[in-house]
């Protein structure tokens, strides 16, 4: 049955509303319908595994910042896709651990690593496109980064570690019918890591995917790339976390950086059409609903 697109009136609480807010006040080049519908124009009349295809021509494309710390690399771009202006805290999704920018200068944040979200191992680790991708990096504090490890990201039953209520939990669950090691965000912020997961499945589903854990996750071909597990929880996880402000903002910052968009942000059903319950209903843009 075709997905029922209605517009979100209502969603969890969550902490960073009121952050989000202050974020939002910052930004001068946040995306209208118009620009959104024209940039995803390529997308109409298609479905499942051609959709996806023509949603990896469309977000492949982009100018990724230098890895690291200094101008024009990667934590100069969190200053503007991670900073509450503010108070200058920088958006820490993995653990309730609080850190601050103390200027625009590019440096790193004392106790913060760059989080590939999408472990760099599942693609051999290679200083490519993907490693620089700023919808797969963010902030994180130390010790979570090590936690999460590179495990696939699921639903954690047998919980061996925690980074604080509402954040991460590390331990086993099951995964399409197998027993294995995992990362489960906080409820807040599924949504959010499930997009950027459908994102890089998508825009570098032309990878070959190694590694035990990169091979739990995903399978090499161009649909549905990632595992029916996996995505069969990431679709579920984006109904309900949906697209927020703070995650909105984000989607317009990288684009002003990098020059492509993640499209999963800003069609909140888009998911549905390429592995979900509209894949036999073609994509339309223009009256699709827009984040």
């Amino acid at each position: 049955m075709p997905c029922k697109e209605d517009n979100i009136m209502t969603r969890p609480f969550r902490t960073l509303l009121v952050t989000a807010l202050s974020l939002l006040a910052t930004l001068t080049w946040a995306s209208d319908r118009a620009t959104i519908m024209q940039y995803a124009a390529s997308l109409k009349g298609l479905k499942k595994a051609e959709l996806k295809t023509a949603l990896y021509q469309l977000m492949k494309d982009k100018k990724v910042l230098d890895y690291g710390s200094g101008n024009n690399a990667t934590w100069y771009g969190f200053w503007y896709t991670d900073r509450v202006a503010a108070t200058n805290e920088c958006f820490n999704r993995y653990s309730s651990k609080k850190f601050y920018f103390t200027a625009h200068d590019g440096k790193a944040i004392l106790g913060m690593n760059i989080e590939h979200s999408f472990p760099k191992s599942w693609w051999g680790g290679a200083s490519n496109d993907a490693y620089k991708d700023l919808y797969n990096l963010y902030p994180s504090d130390s010790q979570a980064n090590s936690s999460k490890s590179n495990y696939p990201m699921g639903v954690v039953t047998n919980v061996k570690e925690t980074s604080g209520e509402g954040y991460d939990k590390v331990g086993t669950g099951d995964a399409g019918g197998q027993t294995i090691q995992l990362w489960e965000p906080g409820d807040g912020f599924k949504g959010e890591f499930s997009r950027s997961y459908m994102y890089m499945a998508t825009t570098y589903q032309n990878f070959t995917w190694q590694g035990t854990q990169g091979l739990q996750q995903l399978q090499n071909d161009l649909w549905p790339t990632l595992r029916p597990w996996a995505y069969t929880l990431y679709l579920a996880w984006s109904k309900s976390d949906p697209v927020d402000d703070v995650e909105a903002a984000r989607n317009d910052a990288v684009y002003n950086l990098q020059g492509n968009r993640n499209v999963f942000i800003d069609y909140p059903y888009l998911c549905e059409y390429v592995w979900g319950d509209s894949v036999d209903v073609a994509f339309d843009p223009t009256t699709s609903i827009t984040t």
